[in-house]
Formats: structure tokens, C-alpha cells, sequence
């Protein structure tokens, strides 16, 4: 009998991509697009659209994740830093449908963590199930669909930086690889 899973946000994220791959263009775990803030997972729907699932394993970074700010004054936008408002919070961008953010946008959670009440109009919500023997499965159950917040397309400058960073975590993998291999003996 396999050991019994322990659900964490890898977990998640692996779930995520065994099961809903196919009906993305493309889906990343912990990717930061450019003018917005990182992504427990980034997918590009096969019509162009940036989703964000944001992992929210305990109640407490459920009600944390109000409270994110952009760190810097500055944001990269076409190729160049501009002034942005940090005193706007990652909620009040998505609820003012902000088109450097996401096109929907949804909390993924263990199943009975929160109820679809407790979620910001702007949100959907998707459960992960368990099964009565404690095991968790993707199920990933859309309890509220998220509503589309604009129809903005992933434009170059967001693929471009999603292509640079997947290229140094392949070399940055292989390196680690290299050293585990050559420490093995």
C-alpha cells in the first residue's frame, strides 16, 4: 500500500498539471509575471488567458493573502520600470479587474477549509477532495467559478520572461543533478 500522501503545495501543483495539463497552452508552478505578483501556479488557457490558482493549505494564509502588497515602487512594464501604487493591495488590483492581472482567478483549498461565501466576488473557489481513507486526490472540485475579470491576452513581454525563467530552472535542476549524481559516487 503506497504511503499516504501528504498534501502540500508541490502536491497541489503536481495534481494540477497530471490532471489539467492538457486543457491549458501552458501551466507553471511559482512563476511571477511581469507587473504582477508570483503564481502558486500560472496557466495560459488554450484562448490566450492567464489563470492564477492561489494554494491555500491552512485558514490563516486564506485571510493572509489579503494583506499582499507589491514590495517595490516600481514595476517592469514594456521593457522598462515604471512608478506603480503600492499602497493597492493584490485584492484590490483583481477587483478592479487590473489586465496585468489574471483573467480568472481562484483559491484552492482542502476540502470544508472555507466555504464559497467567504470568497471575494472576484474569485472562484475549487475544493481538493479526500477520500475516506485520508488520501487526497484531484479532484479539484469548482465550488465557484471564477468570473471572467477581463479578456486580455498573455502578451510577448509575459511569455518571453516565462521562457527565460523555465530556462534557468532546467540548467539550475541539471546542475543539482550533476552534484547529487557525482555525490552518490
Amino acid at each position: 500500500m503506497p504511503d499516504k500522501m501528504t498534501l502540500t503545495e508541490r502536491t497541489v501543483q503536481r495534481m494540477f498539471w497530471h490532471f489539467h495539463a492538457g486543457s491549458c497552452e501552458f501551466c507553471c508552478p511559482n512563476f511571477t509575471p511581469v507587473g504582477w505578483y508570483e503564481c502558486d501556479i500560472f496557466a495560459i488557457t488554450k484562448a490566450g488567458l492567464f489563470h492564477e490558482l492561489e494554494i491555500k493549505l491552512t485558514v490563516a494564509d486564506f485571510k493572509a493573502d489579503a494583506k499582499k502588497h507589491d514590495r517595490s515602487p516600481y514595476r517592469w512594464t514594456n521593457g522598462h520600470y515604471t512608478k506603480c501604487d503600492i499602497s493597492q493591495s493584490k485584492h484590490e488590483r483583481l477587483a478592479s479587474h487590473d489586465v496585468e492581472g489574471p483573467s480568472r482567478f481562484y483559491f484552492v483549498v482542502p476540502e470544508g477549509l472555507i466555504e464559497a461565501k467567504d470568497v471575494p466576488e472576484w474569485a472562484g473557489l475549487r475544493f481538493l477532495e479526500q477520500t475516506t481513507g485520508g488520501e487526497w486526490y484531484d479532484g479539484l472540485h469548482t465550488v465557484k467559478k471564477a468570473p471572467l475579470l477581463h479578456k486580455q491576452k498573455v502578451g510577448q513581454p509575459v511569455r518571453d520572461k516565462l521562457t527565460q525563467s523555465l530556462y534557468y530552472r532546467f540548467w539550475n535542476e541539471r546542475i543539482r543533478t550533476h552534484h547529487r549524481e557525482k555525490a552518490d559516487g
